[in-house]
């Protein structure tokens, strides 16, 4: 990954308006980081559908924008203050226990956002790795 430039976590071009993304991160950052991704709204990026591998790469495809704009607004996600709250969806009631099924819908959404999402070690994960080697 040195040898080829990835560590520095650019964002590489793998044809058209499609980028991808190698976050150098753990699985629960990266998790995290893909649903600040999908709250992104930054002028100009059009971002579009993302896919990936936790927690190893995203693809990002752009309607519009450029590496330079994508740099930007990764800078812009690592300093947005966001609760991890907020990052779940809006009808979402994760159930991935096996006694989930007896709890309160209200009481899952918390659980799932305190034990399976990090906010604050995403931004540092964006700040340490993403913007180190970004160049633009």
């Amino acid at each position: 990954a040195r040898r080829t430039g990835l560590t520095g976590a650019d964002p590489v071009s793998i044809g058209g308006t499609t980028y991808c993304l190698f976050p150098w991160m753990g699985t629960v950052a990266y998790r995290t980081l893909n649903r600040m991704l999908r709250t992104l709204d930054y002028p100009g990026l059009g971002l579009g559908a993302m896919e990936g591998l936790t927690p190893y790469f995203l693809t990002l495809n752009m309607k519009e924008g450029s590496p330079s704009l994508l740099r930007q607004a990764l800078r812009s996600l690592a300093r947005r203050s966001v609760s991890p709250e907020e990052l779940l969806y809006p009808e979402e009631v994760p159930r991935l226990e096996k006694y989930d099924e007896f709890l309160p819908d209200d009481l899952l959404r918390r659980a799932f956002a305190a034990d399976r999402l990090d906010v604050d070690e995403a931004r540092a994960a964006l700040r340490a790795g993403l913007l180190r080697g970004g160049g633009g």
